[in-house]
């Protein structure tokens, strides 16, 4: 799994199942910071299930933020510093027919961490378990239908409200879309399927790249015309010998 790692800047996980037996070290190299909100099995008198995560590497500035005190649900909250912008990364899980409260506690949580960051950028992902919900693009952006009242109207009228958009169009096995992404103010964001996989892809739950960019930090992803140079396949015999007659 180390080598697949080293491919990706961030990663977020939900459904950990991870406890306090066991080490962020087991699972990452010294080359990211991780960041972790394990489900409480002691409060909820379970064995196994929930929990988010998220691994950064180590030349990205990163601080965890908190996080809701609500252990029916796990939320994770992440600052990342880049150059003059700032990112905050959130990863939620919440379980199937998770109650209204819930989601309202999440809103509440975000709306805080908007508040305290003036000027930053969002970008929340996770597994919000609104199997309802269908997607539909209108006029470029994903709309959702079928919503109703409690935990859909909950979430999104307050997310709409706090002027993010979800931009996750991927289905699962079912062809529903259990894992929202969204985001605020940034100058590109793309979902897409992920094919290095990091773990058993859960036909549920197909990974996703998420690749964004930053008016003041730039992805390769982002740039058109881009200029590479392959250097492992330069003819060095030749420029041995041109260089060996310079004087």
């Amino acid at each position: 799994m180390a080598a697949r790692v080293s491919e990706f800047s961030i990663i977020a996980f939900t459904e950990t199942w991870l406890s306090e037996s066991f080490s962020s070290s087991e699972l990452f190299s010294g080359d990211y910071s991780v960041f972790r909100c394990d489900r409480d099995y002691e409060r909820l008198n379970c064995q196994r299930g929930g929990g988010t995560l998220i691994a950064v590497e180590s030349g990205i500035a990163a601080k965890q933020l908190k996080g809701s005190v609500n252990y029916h649900y796990e939320d994770l909250w992440v600052s990342l510093r880049f150059k003059n912008d700032t990112v905050i990364l959130g990863t939620v899980y919440f379980p199937p027919n998770s109650h209204i409260e819930l989601y309202q506690d999440f809103v509440d949580t975000l709306e805080l961490h908007k508040s305290l960051n003036d000027g930053a950028r969002f970008l929340i992902c996770g597994d919000f378990n609104l199997s309802h919900i269908k997607w539909e693009e209108d006029d470029g952006h994903l709309v959702p239908t079928g919503v109703g009242s409690g935990p859909g109207e909950i979430l999104f009228n307050n997310i709409y409200y706090l002027e993010l958009q979800q931009t996750n169009s991927i289905t699962n096995v079912n062809n529903r879309i259990l894992d929202l992404v969204f985001h605020d103010n940034f100058d590109f964001v793309k979902v897409s399927n992920c094919k290095a996989a990091l773990s058993a892809v859960d036909p549920h739950h197909p990974p996703l790249e998420i690749v964004f960019c930053t008016a003041n930090a730039p992805l390769l992803d982002c740039m058109s015309d881009i200029q590479v140079h392959v250097f492992d396949r330069a003819d060095y015999v030749q420029i041995c010998d041109h260089l060996s007659g310079i004087d």
